[in-house]
């Protein structure tokens, strides 16, 4: 059936970009609740490093010139390099769970057409 092999393809294309399909034993349902976390993880370490940024932005902004300002402001710069660290591992974490609910619902269409399948064939043997 075309539509079945449809599926399958949509399915593997979809899988690669949530980053691979399940592990023996495992669902895509398991798949999207460990994606779900991974990706609430990383929008909190994003969150507290944002949110020091800020703290130490208004810091740096109070120092009179000399050596804490200086030490402020270097931290400040590796923070920021970090923040844009986290704001991609956020955006992968976001985009891999997004493909594994696709995934999951994408199986689940392909379960279904296949048992539909199975059941046609079975009435035509009759």
């Amino acid at each position: 059936d075309k539509y079945i092999d449809h599926l399958r393809i949509d399915l593997s294309s979809v899988s690669s970009r949530a980053g691979g399909a399940p592990q023996q034993g495992s669902s895509w349902e398991e798949v999207c609740a460990k994606a779900q976390q991974d990706s609430s993880a990383a929008e909190d370490a994003l969150f507290n490093a944002r949110s020091y940024s800020q703290q130490l932005r208004s810091l740096v902004a109070s120092l009179a010139p000399g050596p804490k300002l200086l030490a402020a402001s270097e931290e400040l710069r590796d923070l920021h390099e970090e923040v844009g660290r986290l704001e991609r591992a956020a955006s992968r974490a976001k985009q891999q769970w997004e493909a594994a609910q696709q995934a999951a619902t994408i199986e689940a269409r392909l379960q279904r057409e296949m048992s539909e399948q199975a059941s046609r064939v079975k009435e035509l043997n009759d």
